[in-house]
């Protein structure tokens, strides 16, 4: 049996002739798109750039065993099929809105800059995301199980991919549909069936590398799963979607981003959607009427966020007192990685002023996975004013956010929601006495659930003596979402 990081096998002479006819590729579409003054086409060429890797790494080093003919036969189907569909697909159209941002933000000198941001750039990544294609012809082992799951993956990659594109375009081909947002087929399942197509064969062409010695290849998939999540792919195409398609924001309530799943009847209860409201719920001063006598002016809480039992990060913040009057610092840094992929990063501060139990000024500003959020609010003469992405409303003057510190917030009807600045309908569901895990103890606390705008459902314990101890959320994807205090 062939080790699975069997190096030797692997022809790095070939590998880097390969990179060399990537670069003239590279700048050959870079004179062509200097004459058509647009530098989408290097689209068209990036499925090409993996073939030409391929064929150029088997002639370069004399690899034309079965596997590396079945390997040439998969990237031949899936490169043409996708280089052909965006080809046709953009003849006509001009430079690509995300082009056009990225040669107004390198100006001056853009054409000649393009050479390496764009097409140079693109034929390096091409190179080294096409290495498991490389590896996988290397070698003429025996075919396997390993294999059987390899092609299974590129069989369901290629499917999405295809069938996204093709519904996609019959959809637009639909004079009825102009303005709407593509809804069906694939797309009422997954935003991003395309890209979901492309990251599932990618990592079918990497299984396929597995079976022959190319697991040390595994970055390329890596890298490939985290351009399509972070950088060029679902994270830049919905940067401003919303705003150039309006059903898009109604759409993306319903639908899962990425990875298939039932369509949702309301709002996205993805897993970080659920994490994003428990976060914002925590920055207002959650600390037990029981331990607020004279002598204690300061408080300190740090809590573990965790997902799925997975530490994901923490949040921290320092309440001070002076009278009657309450000011909460928080500061709250989480990510969340699989395979040391950055999924999903957030970052929050915030600053709140109580007096009496009301809120009278809240300052706050978050990054939650690169969507910008700043709240800024305060009491006024007609009210409490709270500002949020230039909209400016007026609450009433005695307004709460979810105040943990006081339990009969549980039985209002409205709150404020830290981060959005906006107000949230709020409805006691439930309430039981039951056992909690606090650090090694297990105690009797009291549990409320409430449903917090529809959105999620969230379970908060309170000790007998009212004193906050916990709280927990399962958005509706099934995983579970919990605060741990340290």
């Amino acid at each position: 049996m062939a080790s699975w990081m069997q190096f030797s096998a692997f022809d790095w002479s070939a590998a880097f002739i390969a990179l060399g006819a990537l670069i003239t590729f590279a700048i050959a579409g870079w004179l062509i798109s200097l004459g058509r003054k647009d530098v989408s086409i290097v689209d068209s060429m990036w499925s090409l750039m993996f073939l030409i890797s391929l064929a150029v790494y088997m002639s370069a080093g004399d690899h034309h065993g079965w596997r590396a003919l079945l390997i040439l036969s998969l990237a031949a189907i899936w490169s043409i099929r996708l280089s052909a569909y965006i080809t046709w697909r953009n003849h006509g159209e001009g430079e690509d809105h995300r082009y056009q941002e990225i040669r107004a933000n390198n100006q001056p000198n853009f054409e000649f800059k393009s050479l390496y941001i764009v097409f140079g750039l693109q034929a390096l990544l091409a190179w080294l995301i096409s290495l498991p294609l490389l590896a996988a012809a290397s070698s003429d082992h025996p075919f396997g199980w390993v294999d059987a799951l390899g092609i299974a993956l590129w069989t369901v990659g290629i499917y999405f991919e295809a069938i996204g594109d093709a519904q996609l375009a019959r959809f637009k081909r639909d004079p009825s549909n102009s303005g709407k947002v593509m809804n069906q087929g694939l797309w009422r399942y997954t935003r991003h069936p395309n890209y979901f197509g492309e990251f599932t064969l990618q990592w079918g062409f990497f299984l396929l590398a597995v079976a022959a010695g190319g697991a040390w290849t595994i970055f390329a998939p890596m890298m490939i799963s985290f351009l399509l999540l972070r950088v060029s792919g679902v994270t830049l195409l919905e940067k401003d979607i919303s705003e150039r398609r309006p059903g898009y924001r109604e759409y993306a309530q319903t639908t899962n981003a990425f990875f298939p799943g039932r369509p949702k009847s309301g709002p996205d209860h993805a897993l970080f959607i659920g994490l994003l409201l428990c976060t914002s719920l925590f920055w207002s001063p959650s600390y037990s009427e029981a331990t607020q006598d004279s002598e204690q002016q300061n408080l300190e809480w740090n809590f573990d966020v965790l997902v799925d039992d997975k530490l994901v990060g923490n949040h921290r913040f320092v309440i001070n007192r002076e009278g009657n009057k309450r000011t909460v610092s928080s500061i709250t840094d989480l990510e969340y990685r699989v395979l040391f992929i950055t999924f999903y990063n957030y970052e929050h501060e915030s600053n709140e002023t109580w007096e009496e139990g009301c809120l009278r000024e809240i300052k706050s500003s978050t990054d939650a996975n690169g969507k910008l959020y700043e709240v800024e609010g305060s009491l006024g003469a007609d009210g409490f004013v709270v500002s949020s992405k230039g909209e400016t409303s007026t609450l009433a003057n005695c307004i709460s956010t979810f105040a943990y510190w006081n339990p009969d917030f549980i039985n209002a009807p409205q709150l404020l929601n830290a981060q959005t600045g906006k107000i949230v309908d709020v409805e006691l569901t439930e309430q039981t006495v039951e056992a909690f895990s606090l650090g090694n103890e297990m105690i009797q606390a009291r549990r409320y659930r409430i449903d917090a705008g529809g959105e999620v459902e969230i379970d908060i314990w309170y000790t007998p003596e009212g004193r906050w101890v916990g709280l927990a959320t399962q958005p509706r994807d099934g995983r579970s979402l919990r605060y741990v205090l340290q």
